[in-house]
């Protein structure tokens, strides 16, 4: 069915779902977006409404944003994209081509607080040698990617892109944005073949990791490969130990190197601590970094999600933390925390704690959720906080 951009757009139908911060006093002026209260963070939802009456709804939301409340690096607006099956069938869509039709480029650039974190992290970075649309589908259908697919089988897909501090003020770029996600999707559907752009898109982005798990073959080969990285044994060179430790450290080698994305000239060096059965990486920056885990940072500036890593003396900037712990000289800042430990003399900034985590550290700007735990050594000011004291 050949349809022109203006019968596309008509066609489909859009739900959003929308956080922002508000106080409580100015709640009332959002009864009829039925929002839900998440200490002070609260989150809208809209059911699926023809293209022409959600964009005025979408327009009248940011208007009210604008005048009762706010938004954050941590706010989101969820875009919910919809067809009749008999126009387009969203769960026949070939998502490996969708990500290469997107240009995250762009959407980062309008959208920067977005960049790099859990809920829109760049799908396109999962294109790997032998991905498949199959396999690409399978990945998105997670909350984690800027493209969730999830929904597909309801005939929806969602974009997570839009957010970050006063996206209320971006209605025209928002509308222009959701424009092209309706179109993008409607071509990827009815032309699932690939062009040759993408072709040549394709095999740039998975040419990447080529042959990185013949890196870790030996010792030698990972040297070869990564020369500026110093490997320690119990803060001893590994040269002259290679046979009896490389099989025990080259996998969590390779997850670690893998998640921080670092290239052939990143200076770093990893230690192994037989007692503690962890490596430890310090003196490094490491931006962006996805799926760390299991893992001891020591006086590193680190961006990115991860889980499970022990902080000393770091810098954590634009991260989403999870059963994390944060030592004495660690600071984060506009960060979100989940299920983590923060001790005295840690410092948090702007940044959001849920989750059964334990406070002890001083906070500026920060919002607590009533699940946290504050000791009595913590220091707050200008939170948000609906946390119990211990």
């Amino acid at each position: 069915m050949n349809l022109s951009k203006y019968d596309i757009l008509s066609h489909a139908k859009l739900s959003f779902k929308a956080t922002f911060h508000c106080d409580k006093r100015s709640i009332k002026s959002f009864n009829s977006w039925e929002p839900v209260e998440n200490s002070g963070i609260f989150i809208v939802k809209t059911g699926l409404m023809s293209y022409m009456t959600a964009k005025s709804k979408l327009a009248s939301l940011l208007m009210l944003m604008k005048k009762h409340a706010h938004t954050e690096w941590d706010d989101i607006l969820e875009v919910h994209i919809s067809f009749p099956e008999n126009i387009s069938k969203i769960y026949q869509i070939n998502a490996l081509k969708l990500v290469l039709s997107i240009n995250e480029e762009i959407l980062y650039n309008n959208f920067s607080d977005r960049k790099n974190r859990v809920g829109s992290r760049s799908a396109s970075e999962l294109i790997k040698p032998g991905i498949n649309s199959d396999s690409m589908r399978r990945m998105l259908c997670s909350d984690i990617y800027g493209i969730d697919l999830s929904h597909t089988g309801d005939n929806i897909i969602i974009y997570r892109y839009i957010g970050g501090k006063d996206y209320d003020k971006k209605f025209d770029v928002i509308s222009a944005v959701i424009d092209k996600w309706i179109l993008d999707t409607y071509s990827v559907i009815t032309n699932p073949e690939y062009t040759q752009e993408e072709m040549s898109k394709l095999s740039k982005l998975s040419k990447t990791d080529t042959n990185i798990d013949d890196v870790f073959v030996s010792f030698n080969t990972f040297n070869d490969k990564y020369s500026n990285v110093n490997i320690l044994i119990d803060l001893k060179p590994l040269k002259g130990q290679e046979n009896v430790f490389w099989a025990t450290i080259k996998e969590r080698l390779a997850e670690t190197i893998k998640a921080t994305k670092i290239s052939d000239k990143t200076e770093m060096t990893i230690n192994y601590d037989t007692d503690a059965g962890r490596l430890q990486i310090k003196d490094s920056k490491l931006y962006a970094v996805s799926g760390l885990r299991d893992i001891d940072m020591i006086d590193c500036v680190i961006s990115g999600d991860m889980s499970h890593i022990s902080f000393y003396y770091c810098h954590v900037l634009n991260a989403y933390a999870d059963f994390c712990d944060f030592f004495n000289g660690c600071d984060a800042i506009k960060s979100k925390l989940n299920n983590c430990y923060v001790s005295d003399g840690s410092t948090l900034n702007d940044c959001t704690i849920d989750g059964d985590s334990t406070i002890s550290g001083d906070l500026q700007g920060c919002v607590l959720t009533n699940k946290v735990k504050y000791t009595k050594s913590a220091h707050l000011k200008d939170c948000k906080n609906n946390a119990t004291k211990i």
